[in-house]
């Protein structure tokens, strides 16, 4: 059985962070979210050893919010 997930940092000339997430997880705008999150703190604790990630409000991304945009049958 495949892991749900990996992350993987590929050293080189430049670096390569490659993330593997199954689609049972996220969708590919979530995985996004995460890829982005991981390279910002990647690239912030390059530069700066007590660097930490800002809070971020994602929003609500679970299907109430798509029911809530659904006319209703009134």
């Amino acid at each position: 059985v495949d892991p749900i997930y990996g992350v993987r940092l590929i050293r080189g000339e430049t670096d390569v962070l490659v993330l593997d997430v199954c689609n049972m997880l996220t969708d590919g705008g979530g995985a996004m979210m995460i890829l982005e999150a991981l390279s910002a703190a990647y690239s912030g604790l390059l530069n700066d050893p007590g660097f930490h990630l800002p809070p971020v409000d994602v929003g609500d991304r679970g299907y109430r919010t798509v029911l809530r945009r659904l006319p209703s049958k009134d």
